[in-house]
């Protein structure tokens, strides 16, 4: 499989499992902000009932063009240290460093990415946590 196959699939994992989260947390669903009775109106509202807010978007950005290719070059270069070591405490070493050195460099790179939009929320005057009438991106009406 090429790469850009797993940058979709992360991509496409990093969406559905944002939207799942809402649905299971029982998040309240943003509010429409566009007039009543137009067409972003409806398309607002038909992404409300579904719970699909920017920030499901915003991961399966960061899902495809960051993580997945982030992801993409650590494993490849660690199994490039480890080829032709097929010794159970080869496979162990790869095992613990994977865990050691490259998880928490994934981590780490997700939770800088999610701390910058709290921050932008913030700087923006909008809330780090949906409201009781929904998300409200960059305004504090609540």
């Amino acid at each position: 499989m090429s790469a850009r196959h797993f940058n979709n699939t992360t991509g496409v994992l990093f969406f559905v499992q944002e939207i799942t989260a809402s649905h299971l947390a029982g998040v309240p669903s943003p509010r429409p902000t566009a007039k009543s009775g137009t067409t972003q109106y409806d398309l607002e509202a038909a992404l409300s009932r579904a719970k699909i807010t920017p920030r499901a978007f915003a991961l399966a950005i960061y899902g495809a063009f960051i993580s997945a290719p982030l992801n993409h070059v650590l494993v490849g270069r660690l199994q490039k240290m480890f080829a032709g070591k097929t010794t159970p405490k080869d496979r162990l070493l790869q095992l613990l460093t994977n865990s050691v050195c490259i998880a928490p460099i994934t981590t780490v790179g997700m939770s800088t990415e999610v701390r910058a939009r709290y921050d932008e929320r913030s700087l923006t005057g909008g809330r780090s946590v949906p409201c009781e009438h929904g998300y409200h991106w960059g305004r504090s009406n609540c």
